[in-house]
């Protein structure tokens, strides 16, 4: 399946949950913010929040800086 994360098709498993596609692109840190579909996904739904094909999805990671 593809989706379009933060600007790039990503080809992904069927049937992957937030969690899951965090975990696969090494994207799941303590502060992190996911929208789909210009959704906010609350975090205690990454779980269970289940993606499609052709999902626009942003991912958010604070950095330290200046």
């Amino acid at each position: 399946m593809r989706v379009n994360v933060n600007g790039e098709v990503q080809t992904v498993k069927d049937r992957v949950s937030v969690q899951e596609l965090l975990s696969d692109l090494k994207m799941d840190k303590p502060y992190v913010a996911v929208s789909v579909n210009m959704s906010c996904i609350p975090k205690f739904q990454y779980k269970d929040f289940e993606l499609h094909e052709n999902d626009e999805i942003e991912i958010l990671v604070p950095y330290q800086g200046g």
